[in-house]
């Protein structure tokens, strides 16, 4: 009768205690039994071992080999010598045995003898590492499988000669190969007989029936076969080269991942990327899928597996019982995770109503119906985007809609700003279907005028629009509008993530750059061809000027423009040769030192004011009451100025160029010019310098060429006039000179 997991717990206990006559005691009586559990009795031995009783572990581990020796249980023998051989590196009598057990074990092989002197067997003070080379030349027999992964890949013994100590093998390409046996175990791995690598070799065959008629068996033989950790990628480029065709790939392990995962000699994990592990004791499923269940971190990662579990109900009905098991868990899992996964607490609701409805006896614990934890629908407005399963989303809107017939289409108006495309996909149809166009239309129009705070709807509504899948009741928002807006939101997300880190913000502009790139720019070809030359020149000077997107992207969608509107390049060029920049309203010149002090104002804003503001906000809401408590409404409303306010600086910083000096001309009046004007009603003469709005200042003589003189004033030439309407009427100006305004002065009027 082999050994319980009683017994060997017991010893091991007791070593644990340092009780070694008790432990000595079991030990015999364990070897009057069943021996074959030799892993188990050598974990006993080490468990001997580090309590510090070397010796005595020694003595009943020397029990056990002279059983093994004495039974001629020549395979459980070796397994145990060299656990002795560590323990006494030196001991004659191990010496012995090992020979006593190689003698027997190998009895046809004609150059045992010799092998044996080449080892240095008789003469070695480490018998284990002596032992070590005796087994790796007695691998070398003719018609073994060897590998050599440094190039020459796999082979097979053709001849050994035990005298010379030299071995023959044939490689695919370099046959008759002859190497010395020490050389040979330095530079080859043997193979079994059954290795993935040795049946490519020469029974590609079997391995492509595999494929076809056994993929249990072929995941299996791929497993045993590596010495590391196999995950689903690995296997992928094993069988993938060779075996099963890159492009059928994904059909094929869809098929044979079922069959794996029921296979009680076979461990899948879960994950993007599942470890595959082979065991020697079977495993029902139902075992498989609790320790699958306790290793996934979180009730997300959970609620996904057993979905799986679900979508393979119908073709295997043995999944019942492991489903059971999951529902335990997840109901396990929910009550201690609730507060921390609350839209996931949704998702299992309707997982334990589905196992409810295939198992009679199931009952849902009260605390988890759906019905008690959808008591509230407007709840949904903050947890329904972190419910993991879209599907789940969908059937929990549903249910809404059935159990809250007067609310839910003021609820789903409200939830199309939650950010999620499949929770507005879902809500526009249904609100459509009712006719709630005015809804819809609120919609529209205001994430076209909150963009920045409703990112993820108004990128869902750009997609919309481009698959023009809005009801024709409903507006048509000019790609035009949506372009500029989402280069705008590029550069807004783009600020953020400097100032935070988010990898989530990273991400969305990541998303924003595919949605400008996708399909070779159609999104930027399609609003070039509704749009005029003068909004193509400026969509053009945006992303050329644009600090946020990247080179590869921005170089990308400057090809699309000028592939789909040459002339913006002639525009370009007309401008270059009046020598009169196109001044696009969207872009603010400034000098350095008004550049400078704009960042500094921004930089004070958000580095000092918002953080105070937001403690004014903590302090007030300490006075309790917040419908009665003004202050805490003021700090609020102060909160919402200054947000707004640092969106607007980060986006104006966006568009600043500092003005290049030396590119300013003075054959025209232009950014950066000082002018000299004769005024026509009072024949005085004026004095001003064009710069930008940050840099004006009308005591200096500086004006902004966004103000009404400085736009009569730009791309004239001496003697022109120029007439401005001003509060007081309408003034006429003549130009007297103009001359580019020294660095100096640049420099003061930031001053």
């Amino acid at each position: 009768m082999a050994l319980s997991s009683a017994t060997l717990k017991r010893l091991q206990t007791l070593a644990s205690k340092h009780e070694l006559k008790a432990f000595e005691d079991a030990w015999v009586e364990a070897l009057s039994g069943d021996t074959s559990d030799v892993d188990g009795l050598l974990e006993a031995i080490t468990a001997v071992e580090s309590q510090g009783h070397s010796q005595k572990a020694s003595q009943f581990l020397q029990l056990l080999v002279n059983g093994y020796v004495e039974s001629a249980d020549d395979d459980h023998a070796l397994k145990a010598l060299r656990r002795m051989a560590a323990l006494t590196p030196r001991d004659r009598k191990v010496r012995d045995q090992y020979l006593t057990v190689y003698r027997r074990k190998e009895a046809d092989h004609d150059g045992l003898e010799a092998l044996i002197a080449k080892a240095q067997f008789e003469t070695a003070t480490d018998i284990g590492a002596a032992a070590s080379k005796l087994e790796s030349y007695l691998a070398y027999r003719p018609g073994a499988y060897v590998d050599h992964p440094a190039g020459w890949g796999v082979g097979t013994v053709v001849k050994l000669n035990a005298e010379d100590a030299t071995v023959t093998i044939d490689f695919a390409d370099l046959k008759g190969h002859e190497l010395e046996m020490d050389v040979a175990s330095n530079i080859t791995r043997h193979l079994e007989t059954d290795d993935f690598k040795a049946m490519k070799y020469d029974r590609l065959d079997q391995l492509l029936d595999m494929a076809a008629n056994n993929p249990v068996e072929l995941v299996k033989c791929v497993v045993r076969s590596r010495t590391r950790a196999t995950t689903v990628r690995d296997m992928r480029q094993t069988l993938t080269e060779g075996v099963i065709p890159m492009k059928d790939w994904s059909k094929w392990w869809t098929k044979a991942r079922t069959k794996v995962k029921r296979d009680p000699n076979v461990k899948l994990s879960t994950g993007n990327n599942p470890t595959i592990q082979v065991t020697a004791a079977e495993q029902d499923f139902a075992d498989n899928t609790l320790s699958n269940m306790a290793s996934l971190k979180d009730l997300p990662r959970k609620i996904k597996y057993v979905r799986e579990l679900f979508l393979e109900l119908d073709a295997h009905p043995e999944t019942r019982p492991a489903l059971l098991v999951a529902a335990g868990v997840l109901a396990k899992t929910a009550d201690t995770e609730k507060e921390k996964y609350p839209g996931a607490l949704l998702s299992v609701s309707l997982m334990l109503e589905k196992v409810a409805s295939i198992e009679d006896d199931y009952e849902i614990p009260p605390e988890l119906k759906l019905e008690d934890v959808l008591l509230d629908p407007w709840n949904l407005v903050d947890v329904i985007d972190t419910v993991p399963i879209a599907a789940d989303r969908k059937e929990i809107l549903t249910r809404v809609q059935k159990n809250f017939e007067e609310d839910w289409p003021a609820l789903f108006e409200k939830l199309m700003y939650v950010g999620e495309s499949d929770i507005n996909d879902f809500c526009l149809k249904e609100l459509s279907a009712v006719g709630a166009y005015d809804r819809l239309t609120h919609v529209i129009y205001d994430l076209l005028k909150r963009f920045r705070d409703h990112r993820g709807s108004f990128m869902w509504l750009v997609k919309l629009c481009l698959k023009k899948k809005q009801h024709k009741a409903l507006p048509s928002p000019r790609l035009a509008t949506l372009l500029e807006r989402t280069l705008l939101l590029h550069s807004h997300v783009t600020n953020r993530f400097i100032q935070s880190a988010d990898p989530e913000l990273r991400k969305e502009t990541r998303n924003i750059e595919k949605l400008l790139t996708a399909k070779s720019c159609d999104f930027v070809k399609r609003t070039v061809e509704d749009s005029s030359l003068e909004e193509a020149v400026d969509f053009y000077n945006i992303v050329r000027g644009s600090r946020s997107i990247p080179d590869d992207v921005k170089d990308t969608i400057v090809a699309a423009l000028l592939r789909k509107s040459p002339d913006i390049a002639k525009a370009r060029a007309r401008a270059a040769e009046d020598d009169a920049p196109i001044v696009d309203e969207r872009i603010i010149y400034v000098t350095a030192a008004g550049y400078e002090r704009f960042e500094a104002d921004f930089n004070r804003l958000v580095n000092d004011d918002i953080p105070l503001n937001a403690k004014e906000i903590g302090i007030a809401a300490s006075f309790g009451d917040l419908s009665e408590n003004a202050e805490w409404t003021a700090a609020i409303e102060k909160q919402s100025a200054l947000t707004q306010k640092a969106d607007e600086m980060r986006e104006a910083l966006e568009k600043a160029r500092v003005i290049d000096e030396e590119s300013i001309r003075s054959e025209s009046a232009q950014i950066g010019c000082e002018v000299l004007l004769l005024n026509a009603a009072t024949n005085a003469k004026e004095t001003y310098t064009l710069l930008g709005p940050w840099d004006a200042d009308l005591e200096k003589g500086i004006i902004s060429y966004m103000a009404p003189l400085g736009r009569s004033l730009l791309g004239k030439a001496v003697g022109d006039t120029a007439e401005v309407t001003l509060p007081g009427g309408v003034s006429t100006y003549k130009i007297v000179s103009i001359k580019v305004s020294p660095s100096l002065s640049i420099s003061e009027s930031a001053g």
